[in-house]
């Protein structure tokens, strides 16, 4: 299975369009977004582009298949726009590999899972310990820490995948588990 993951849009149209259009381009099997999907939240500027109500629309078209799961800034408006209620924890099973996402690491971690998928931070990291892949595609409208906006694009089959930069789609990061 091949899945592009991305959390933290806080109501960013244009970027996530330009994510949504590399994920269709690479024909991803599912998109995967780890919360914070419209609203910024009162802690965070404006992002770039910002546009919560087109966002909604544009997810709610969507033809890829998607999970969405809550964020600490998602809230039942935002579901009720968007047509479908985001658990605060999702599983996936693919390729002899669990996945386990949420918005949180704490959260993601209440399950043993081979692969652990979260956002909150806006700060990108892919690393393996004992076996298991950690994984937060950072922000893709609101990086902090000094990293660059991104998400991650993963093949479950051959277990390696990419952080990717949104400005220019280059890869900054490999891995593999």
């Amino acid at each position: 299975m091949r899945l592009v993951v991305t959390s933290d849009t806080h109501g960013s149209f244009t970027l996530f369009k330009k994510v949504l259009s590399y994920a269709e381009r690479e024909m991803v099997d599912l998109f995967v977004h780890l919360g914070d999907l419209l609203y910024h939240g009162p802690r965070n500027p404006i992002p770039p582009f910002y546009d919560p109500g087109r966002l909604a629309e544009l997810v709610r078209g969507m033809k890829l298949r998607k999970i969405l799961v809550k964020g600490n800034c998602d809230s039942p408006v935002d579901e009720m726009v968007v047509g479908e209620s985001f658990p605060p924890l999702s599983l996936i099973f693919a390729d002899g590999v669990l996945f386990s996402l949420s918005h949180t690491e704490e959260d993601a971690r209440k399950v043993d899972a081979d692969v652990y998928m979260f956002g909150h931070t806006h700060i990108p990291r892919a690393e393996v310990v004992n076996g298991k892949l950690s994984l937060n595609p950072g922000s893709i409208s609101l990086p902090k820490g000094g990293s660059p906006a991104s998400f991650a694009f993963l093949d479950t089959e051959r277990k390696r995948g990419v952080l990717v930069t949104v400005e220019n789609l280059d890869v900054f990061q490999e891995f593999s588990w």
